[in-house]
């Protein structure tokens, strides 16, 4: 959440109300105040790089990724 025009975005949309149910965002490495402004939203941080992420999830899932050419 270090772009300020994203958080002013989500500010705005979510404004103080907080969420009827749980939600997390994928973060390697959250600074202090973006670990601050997903706590006050009750967001889980997940400090993972997001491809180990989606790996996970489409392991559990059951599906396999295509690897990705560079």
């Amino acid at each position: 959440m270090a772009d300020w025009n994203l958080r002013l975005l989500l500010h705005r949309l979510w404004g103080d109300q907080p969420l009827s149910y749980r939600s997390w965002a994928v973060q390697p490495e959250p600074m202090p105040i973006e670990r601050e402004f997903w706590r006050r939203r009750d967001v889980d941080v997940l400090e993972i790089p997001l491809e180990r992420y989606v790996t996970a999830l489409a392991q559990q899932a059951g599906l396999e990724l295509a690897e990705a050419s560079v």
